[in-house]
């Protein structure tokens, strides 16, 4: 293909719009306007009381609208005879005359309809999401036969979600009216079909190898918008929004639908680069048929052209061979899918529709009305992706049914029936989650079931055809059961009221009462609906236990990589943001935010006297805080599976929520949170810590792991200095106002994650010379950013700071913050010199080889495809496999085998004794100041020297235990045992203080504290090995919150409050006649800090069993295998 230079921005531009992945953009965007159907429990509150109907004839409206939204054998006949473009036409100019006509009724714009003109209205408007349906989605499962099952997912989930979109987006456009929703969804998805009406087209089948992962890419951004949209209606909840808040709100949620654009350009820009390589000659294949072939091929043909669709029904084809339309409708796979979809789908249905009822007559505002309506669609796009996504991964690895899993939606969805049956107190809220999730996650599966049963061939007429049981379900259960009882219940309620029918406009029903029969039955239609199902996955057993996509056409292309040894400077910056030293400066902003826990002395005291807690409380607040920043465990498993920067934009969103909602408590802009809230609040803040961890820590230390003790010791040493860091930027932007510290906390982490959020990744491990040098040069530079901000530390106690000063202390800070930058660069810079030049053999530089080219290889060479399972083969053993056969340390252990070993259980004690303590006494800091009469500032300035010599204590730790370890082979655990010997020293300097004794006390818990975390991080890398580092990392933190949740909240909070009672009682109060429980002097610690240096010692005492345990092996080349060619 020959492609003129001069016009090449323009020929990409045409490439990309004419591409398979933009068609998939296009599709997510119009399925995500189809979903119109699902807010109607938000908007027939308004039909009803605009046009005075009662529940049943609401129902009956709502029968039409399911009727519509479901029976799309029209557009499927259409579909099969006329272009895509067409049919989308169609459904969108449907869409508008439908709701256009239902918005001008109910705005009383034209005369009351009847009411059978508003069933027409509204089935006519419904039944646009079949054209939709037929354009959109069949097209794409047609594009991606062998994706089918994630493409489905992910198409319904956009589908699911449009009735959280289009709520935020009538917020922000039209206020709160619910009539004018009506009228955005007439508008909104017919311009998306309109405009998307000529990329959308069937194309040539390809089969790309990085298919999958290009899915799950779409996959996460689906995540972000479904999690953005929960977090916002959590908060709209608890605050009062604004219309430009509402505003900026829809500008996040268009900027991520607009994401997959980004990745679907990526992927086209992939194909146009390599289609402007030259062909190499000997790679062109010619493939000739054989004779007997060529005459199989025309046979088939012949019999193709000869059968008609819709004869020969009772001689059906094997499943998964293309059936004709009769043949299928007429099967008895299809009459059991269409039971259990009727029993389903029908259910479902009828409790979406008559949410708003509900909610109305159990008492609820219409805000929170709107609240279940977006919990019902954001569940309901989860519940589609779930089912499509781990079917498929059920299916592919384990051979389970797709059935199967329609047979436990089902059964949960019997559980959110009886929620609404039998409410309880908040119960509507996690029914609305329930139904949502079942409700979506059965389309998918009824989509993903008939395509596979039944062929591609006349897909798009049967995926119409299998819904047509859910409006026949609708009917007979909303209609005929639901909305009869309902209207029952409430004429019950009129007669003892002395009232007549005619009396009132609207039929209102009040009470738990009015559902409660209605939802028993679908309970029970439900139930009946699962155990048919299981028929189908009796049937069908044998069929899914083979290869179900044997029988698409797979082609393959080699593909080759070229790069460029030269550039300008925009190849040179490319590099320098791809490279590893660029990946070591963002880990280090990452993680110098990641610190924020540490900083929960300064800020207590205002969540304290805010609150009105007491010191028990505010220390189980403590161990809350520290549950969440200790129990990784979560964040390293989803670091296995996901990309880096997944877990990093997680973590974002974590850190932001956690701790934006303890603003809003403390400086009381929601209503006083319950004590449980607010340790929920401070646990999700605090565990973003872990995603930090995970995200930027783990790839660091896999990126350089013949240096990961400096390394470690750099990147904690960073979230060390994070409280002092802090500190000085909250001072700058917010004077001494620590409530305002919190804010800070809240998004200045989550900032930085997104900033760098695709710059850190896992690359090839490289060895170079100079590495340990480059450390050391960002040690020089972090070692004066502590040096500095101890002074100014110092300074800022004995001299007042202006303003402006604290600015400009704060812009020192920030230049050293971005001075390992430079350094980046310069090293970067090494290696681009390097590359320019001819390649010298004995010069080590690190290549990566394209997936695809690999593949090929693999495809092409026997002796490497062998190899290739044989390492397969050990991939696919179970990382809890193999429990009693351990290897040797510092070989990769599986996850249970180092969690069951008694080395890992002598550092979970040592751990328990040293961290438990440590954290106690640093969440303490604030009222051990407090009780020793130091004035606010003075406590801040010991939080800012602990936050400091943290800092020391990490990066002392990574770097002179490496050099002991390296040149005198001494244990790295001999340092711990030393670290919790010295922390237990300081402990008795505040159980028994003397003048100056909590500078020093807050000098040396700061240097064993952060000791502790780098060794405990390194060791656990260097005897269990790096495979699963990052689920290992975040386990061996776990002993951490239960020492805290002991040693701080049952021993020391304890003790500090039964010494402040007994002040009290010595006055003549009690606790009821002060707000805030508060003791004042040094006893108010003695006897819980003894305690706590008894506990270090101990776990110094265990820690030395490690060392003897450990001593033969650090003796040896731990980093051996680093140095040995692969």
């Amino acid at each position: 293909m020959s492609i003129k230079r001069g016009s090449e921005p323009f020929q990409f531009a045409i490439h990309v719009v004419k591409g398979r992945w933009f068609s998939v953009f296009a599709s997510f965007l119009i399925m995500a306007g189809a979903g119109a159907t699902y807010l109607f429990g938000v908007y027939s509150k308004q039909i009803k009381s605009s046009l005075g109907y009662d529940q049943t004839t609401l129902n009956l409206l709502g029968f039409f609208k399911d009727l519509g939204a479901n029976v799309g054998v029209l557009s499927g006949l259409i579909g099969e005879v006329t272009p895509t473009w067409f049919v989308l036409l169609i459904g969108s100019a449907m869409n508008f005359a439908g709701y256009f006509m239902i918005w001008l009724a109910v705005t009383a714009k034209i005369p009351k309809p009847k009411v059978w003109h508003m069933c027409l209205y509204i089935c006519i408007g419904a039944n646009s999401q079949n054209f939709a349906n037929t354009g959109a989605l069949v097209t794409c499962v047609k594009n991606f036969p062998a994706s089918r099952g994630v493409m489905l997912g992910l198409l319904k989930g956009f589908t699911g979600l449009s009735g959280a979109m289009f709520t935020q987006i009538y917020l922000a456009v039209y206020g709160d009216n619910s009539k004018s929703m009506i009228l955005l969804i007439a508008w909104l998805p017919a311009a998306l079909s309109v405009i998307f009406v000529y990329t959308i087209r069937p194309m040539k089948l390809v089969r790309q190898p990085n298919e999958l992962r290009v899915f799950y890419h779409f996959l996460y951004v689906s995540i972000g918008l479904a999690v953005f949209l929960m977090v916002m209606i959590v908060l709209q909840k608890q605050v009062d929004f604004s219309q430009a808040a509402y505003a900026g709100s829809v500008s996040v949620v268009c900027f991520f639908l607009f994401v997959p654009l980004g990745i679907a350009i990526r992927e086209e820009l992939i194909l146009w680069n390599l289609m402007k390589q030259p062909v190499d000659p000997p790679t062109e294949l010619t493939v000739k048929k054989l004779p007997a072939q060529e005459s199989e091929a025309k046979e088939e043909q012949e019999k193709k052209t000869k059968i008609s669709c819709f004869v020969d029904v009772f001689n059906k084809p094997k499943r998964g061979e293309d059936y004709s339309i009769l043949q299928a409708l007429l099967s008895i796979d299809m009459l059991i899918l269409f039971i259990a979809t009727l029993c389903g789908l029908g259910s479902s249905l009828t409790a979406v529709d008559n949410l708003g009822q509900i909610g109305e007559s159990l008492g609820y505002p219409t805000k929170t009305i709107s609240s279940f309506v977006s919990l019902v669609s954001i569940w309901n796009y989860f519940g589609r992706v779930f089912s499509g996504f781990v079917s498929e991964s059920l299916l592919v690895k384990w051979k389970v049914p797709r059935p199967l899993m329609m047979t436990l939606v089902l059964l949960l969805s019997c559980v959110g029936h009886l929620l609404i049956a039998f409410p309880a107190p908040g119960s509507v809220y996690v029914a609305s989650v329930i139904i949502g999730f079942s409700f979506g996650a059965q389309l998918p599966l009824l989509f993903a079931i008939i395509s596979e049963l039944f062929g591609l061939k006349y897909y798009s007429t049967l995926f119409n055809c299998g819904q047509l049981a859910s409006p026949l379900g609708s009917y007979i259960l909303n209609v005929k059961v639901t909305g009869m009882l309902y209207d029952r219940e409430a004429l019950k309620e009129l007669a003892k009221s002395g009232m007549a029918r005619s009396s009132v406009k609207e039929l209102i029903c009040l009470g738990n009462q009015c559902y409660r029969l209605a939802f028993s039955i679908l309970t029970a239609i439900t139930f009946f609906g699962a155990v048919v199902s299981l028929i189908l996955v009796v049937r069908t057993r044998e069929f899914y236990k083979g290869d179900i996509y044997k029988n698409i056409a797979k082609m393959s292309s080699s593909r080759s990589s070229s790069t460029s040894n030269g550039g300008g400077p925009c190849e040179f910056a490319l590099q320098v943001v791809k490279g590893r030293w660029f990946t070591v400066f963002a880990s280090f902003l990452i993680m110098a935010g990641a610190g924020a826990t540490y900083l929960f002395g300064v800020y207590s005291k205002d969540i304290k006297s805010t609150l009105g807690y007491d010191q028990t409380t505010l220390n189980m607040l403590g161990f809350f805080k520290d549950l969440g920043a200790n129990v990784g465990v979560l964040s390293g498993l989803i670091g296995e599976v996901t990309p880096t920067w997944f877990v990093l934009l997680l973590g974002s969103g974590l850190n932001f929520v956690g701790y934006f909602m303890i603003y809003l408590a403390v400086t009381e802009k929601i209503v006083k949170p319950k004590v449980w809230q607010m340790c929920l609040y401070i646990c999700v803040g605090a565990n973003s810590q872990n995603f930090a961890n995970t995200g930027a820590l783990v790839t660091c230390v896999k990126n350089f792991p013949e240096s990961r003790g400096v390394m470690l010791g750099l990147l904690k040493g960073f979230t060390g200095l994070s409280g002092a860091i802090f500190t000085q930027l909250y001072l700058a932007i917010y004077p001494n106002d620590s409530k305002s510290l919190i804010l800070l906390i809240g998004w200045l982490p989550a900032a930085l994650s997104v900033v760098f959020v695709y710059t850190i990744r896992p690359m090839q491990v490289v060895r170079q010379k100079n590495e340990i040098r480059v450390f050391y040069h960002f040690l020089y530079i972090s070692i004066s950013l502590a040096l500095f901000i101890m002074a100014m530390s110092l300074i800022q106690r004995k001299v007042a700071f202006s303003q402006a000063a604290y600015a400009g202390t704060a812009t020192v800070v920030c230049l050293f913050m971005f001075i390992p930058l430079g350094v980046a660069i310069r090293e970067e810079l090494v290696l681009w010199n390097l590359k320019k030049k001819t390649v010298d053999p004995r010069t080590e530089i690190a290549v990566e080889k394209p997936s695809e080219i690999q593949e090929v290889k693999d495809d092409l060479d026997p002796a490497s495809s062998s190899s290739a399972v044989q390492d397969q083969n050990k991939k696919s053993t179970s990382c809890c496999g193999d429990i009693c056969k351990k290897p040797t340390r510092g070989e990769d252990y599986t996850i249970l085998q180092a969690l069951l070993s008694t080395d890992m259980i002598i550092l979970f004690i040592a751990t328990f004794c040293g961290l438990g303590s440590s954290l106690t006494a640093i969440d303490n800091l604030g009222q051990i100041g407090e009780a020793l009469g130091y004035p606010t500032k003075t406590i801040s300035t010991f939080a800012s020297l602990v936050s400091i010599w943290n800092y020391f204590g990490r990066v002392f730790s990574g770097f002179v235990s490496e050099t002991l370890m390296v040149k005198w082979k001494v244990p790295r655990t001999l340092m711990m045992t030393i670290m919790l010997v010295l922390s237990s020293i300081s402990y008795l300097s505040i159980a028994f203080p003397f003048r100056g004794s909590v500078y020093v006390a807050s000098v040396v818990i700061g240097v064993s504290f952060g000791a502790q975390l780098t060794l405990l991080f390194t060791i656990i890398s260097e005897l269990f090995g790096l495979k699963y580092y990052a689920t290992l990392l975040n386990c061996g933190q776990l002993a951490s919150p239960l020492g805290s949740y002991i040693l701080n909240v049952k021993v020391t909070g304890m003790l500090y409050d039964r010494e402040a009672l007994n002040q009290l009682a010595k006055k003549g109060l009690t606790r009821a006649s002060v707000k805030e429980l508060t003791c004042l002097g040094s006893q108010c610690y003695r006897l819980s800090f003894c305690i706590l240096a008894g506990i270090t010692f101990f776990g110094a005492l265990v820690s030395l069993i490690l060392v003897v345990r450990t001593r033969e092996f650090y003796k040896g080349d731990i980093y051996k295998k680093y140095r040995e060619p692969a």
